[in-house]
């Protein structure tokens, strides 16, 4: 199966995921804590003229809040029917690009901030994470804000216990921590959603001048 088809075959099928995703309470609970901790970290970043690429964009969850925030907002995504929807659902954006995280087809420090939310979790390595992380570097003024799985036993459980069968990967903190700033990263932020109940975490990195 192609990369760009893995998660969604259809306009359709992003339509159903956009509806049911977040429509239990707890999962509502776990999306409005997430937007409190972007909006904050990207609040703290003093700039009129901020500029944001949301790769991968999925459904736009984030696109409300993203474009409130920045005077210009670029929205990318592998999967052409998540980015249908999204373009249709939020036509007050512009700028739509069919990209790759891996291979961004962007100059060199051409966004102030990269934001990647609820994708690195589903690499089987922190060598594939840090290659994503890289190219968001390159493309990067200074700040990253991503989010991923960091060791949690109890989520891990729960996971369990609900049969959850889709694969996550979750990273030990410490480890991603070394990486990051081998890769060339200080870390500015580091927020657990839930911490100790949930795996999700989200960092705001700043790319360091060598």
């Amino acid at each position: 199966m192609k990369r760009n088809e893995i998660t969604w075959k259809s306009n359709s099928g992003v339509r159903r995921y956009a509806r049911t995703r977040y429509r239990g309470i707890d999962q509502r609970l776990l999306s409005l804590r997430e937007l409190a901790i972007v909006k904050k970290l990207l609040s703290g970043i003093r700039k009129e003229d901020l500029t944001i690429l949301d790769v991968p964009c999925g459904y736009g969850r984030f696109v409300p809040l993203l474009s409130k925030l920045c005077l210009a907002l670029v929205c990318g995504d592998l999967n052409i029917h998540a980015l249908s929807y999204a373009k249709a659902t939020h036509k007050w954006i512009r700028c739509w690009v069919n990209c790759d995280v891996l291979n961004l087809p962007f100059k060199e420090a051409s966004f102030d901030v990269v934001f990647d939310f609820r994708l690195l979790q589903h690499f089987d390595s922190l060598e594939s994470v840090i290659a994503v992380l890289k190219e968001f570097q390159r493309v990067s003024k200074k700040f990253i804000l991503f989010s991923i799985y960091t060791e949690s036993w109890l989520h891990g459980l729960v996971r369990k216990f609900r049969k959850r069968t889709h694969r996550i990967k979750m990273f030990n903190k410490a480890t991603l921590r070394s990486r990051l700033k081998k890769a060339g990263f200080k870390i500015k932020a580091e927020v657990g959603v839930f911490p100790g109940v949930h795996a999700h975490t989200i960092y705001l990195v700043e790319k360091r001048n060598e």
